[in-house]
C-alpha cells in the first residue's frame, strides 16, 4: 500500500491515542468538530433493509449517495481539499469505519468520462444482511450510493452512478461496483 497508507495509519493512531478523539458526554468527537456514531452492523442491516422495503432501492441509493457526499465535505473541511492518493485514503477510511476493504481494479477519469471498478470485502453490515436476508437484501444499494457520492465528490467526477456487478448477498465472495466509460 505504500507510504500513504502508513502515514494514514500513523495519523489515525495519533488521533486515537491523542486528544483528537474524545468522548464528551457520551458523544464521540473527532478533531473537535465531527461527531461519530458507532452502530452495530446487525442493527444497521435491519434498518437499511426496512427502509429499502418501505421506500425502494432508489431511495436507499439516494440516502447513501448524500451520505457519501457529506462525508467528503466533512473531510475536506478537516484535512483540506488536496488529499494525496485519494483511492488509498478512501480504501483506508472505508476499512477504518467498517465499510469493508476496498480493492481498486481500475480507476481512470478524463473529462467526466470514467472507468472505475473496485470490489469490497469484509463489510460487516453487508455480511449481516446476507445472513438476515440472503439474496433479497437491499443493503448494497445504500453502499453503492455511499461510494458513488464519495467518488463523485472526492474526485470531482460528474454523474457517476456505480452499478453492482457482483454481490455477497447473492453468493459472490465480494461486492463489485463499477462505472464504465
Amino acid at each position: 500500500m505504500g507510504d500513504c497508507v502508513v502515514n494514514m495509519e500513523n495519523f489515525f493512531k495519533k488521533v486515537l491515542l491523542g486528544r483528537e478523539f474524545e468522548n464528551i458526554k457520551g458523544r464521540i468527537i473527532l478533531f473537535g468538530r465531527i461527531d461519530w456514531l458507532l452502530h452495530p452492523s446487525h442493527a444497521l442491516a435491519k434498518n437499511l433493509q426496512t427502509i429499502g422495503e418501505k421506500n425502494g432501492p432508489k431511495f436507499l441509493y439516494d440516502l447513501g449517495y448524500e451520505n457519501g457526499k457529506i462525508f467528503v465535505e466533512d473531510l475536506d473541511k478537516i484535512i483540506g481539499k488536496t488529499w494525496i492518493e485519494k483511492e488509498k485514503v478512501m480504501s483506508f477510511l472505508s476499512s477504518f469505519i467498517s465499510f469493508g476493504k476496498i480493492n481498486f481494479i481500475s480507476f481512470k477519469s478524463d473529462n467526466n468520462k470514467h472507468k472505475i471498478i473496485f470490489y469490497i470485502t469484509n463489510n460487516s453490515t453487508i455480511l449481516e444482511a446476507k445472513k438476515l436476508f440472503g439474496s433479497k437484501s437491499m443493503v448494497c444499494n445504500f453502499f453503492r450510493g455511499i461510494f458513488s457520492g464519495y467518488i463523485e465528490s472526492a474526485f470531482n467526477i460528474k454523474s457517476i452512478k456505480l452499478k453492482e456487478a457482483k454481490c455477497v448477498c447473492k453468493g459472490s465472495r465480494f461486492c463489485e461496483f463499477g462505472s464504465k466509460l
